[in-house]
């Protein structure tokens, strides 16, 4: 099998294993989830104002 073939059989794959894990997480995750994620990871403040900064 020449280069381009085994390149085209990866990209089939890649796109088979892509879509499955679309299907499976679309079927099994409820869509508000995404939105909790979403507006949970807008509260969390990442400035320099956090405990976590780190002082000179």
């Amino acid at each position: 099998m020449n280069s381009a073939g085994r390149l085209g059989v990866f990209a089939a794959g890649l796109a088979l294993a892509f879509g499955a894990s679309y299907a499976t997480a679309s079927a099994l995750a409820p869509p508000e989830a995404a939105q909790r994620w979403q507006q949970s990871s807008a509260d969390t403040s990442h400035g320099e104002d956090s405990d976590h900064a780190m002082n000179p």
